[in-house]
């Protein structure tokens, strides 16, 4: 009977789900498929494409402290400050996810949106994965150079890095190859095999580049950013 009540009681243990934080998963710390729980996360973007996905946040609000919380988002707003009970961590074609359908989210309260963490895309591009499901402030001036199919368009930085975005809460057909941005404020995202960037809504802040045709040049187009 003894052996039994362990055994029974092991199997609740392993059903229970683990208290951690967001940090954790996108270090490895969480053992994929397990449940996990996180509390006092933030909400700091939505995916207006689906009616299943929102990204979560935690302090410091830097490298691995963002997540996508892939479930029904109708009853979240940004800046809805969130217990998460139940959830699964997962990895989705390597994005990681906590899984919220089957998940117990209470609404704690509410708070400013954390500032958007400020990076170049030269710093982004050493380590995208530390910032896989946070929100980001590309501080680049860039250039688009070509709108592609799916609503994604990429853009050059004015030190050759090229940015692949996509439409998850931008509006892509106001996008215009030729287009300069002083910056951009998304959220970085992994899949179909790389990483790419979900402006905000409001996250595109556009800057005139236009120079005179007989003074055109790259260099020229660099001095309109300093």
């Amino acid at each position: 009977m003894k052996r039994i009540a362990i055994a029974l009681l092991l199997v609740l243990v392993a059903t229970v789900a683990q208290a951690t934080t967001i940090e954790d998963m996108q270090m490895g710390n969480v053992v994929i498929d397990d449940l996990a729980s996180v509390s006092g996360v933030v909400v700091v973007a939505i995916n207006t494409s689906s009616s299943n996905g929102f990204w979560i946040a935690e302090a410091p609000y830097g490298a691995y402290n963002g997540i996508y919380a892939y479930g029904p988002n109708a009853d979240v707003a940004v800046g809805d400050v969130l217990d998460i009970v139940d959830g699964q961590y997962t990895e989705y074609y390597d994005l990681s996810e906590l899984k919220t359908f089957d998940a117990t989210i209470t609404v704690t309260g509410t708070m400013a949106v954390p500032t958007p963490f400020m990076i170049s895309a030269a710093d982004l591009f050493a380590d995208m994965e530390a910032f896989e499901g946070c929100v980001v402030t590309l501080t680049d001036g860039m250039i688009v150079d070509a709108v592609l199919d799916y609503g994604t368009w990429t853009a050059m930085t004015l030190d050759g890095q090229a940015v692949l975005f996509d439409d998850y809460m931008f509006d892509a057909t106001t996008v215009m190859v030729d287009q300069c941005y002083n910056s951009v404020t998304g959220v970085i995202d992994y899949g179909y095999g790389e990483y790419k960037v979900h402006p905000l809504a409001d996250g595109v802040e556009l800057t005139d580049c236009t120079v005179a045709t007989d003074e055109f040049s790259f260099e020229g187009v660099k001095a309109l950013y300093r």
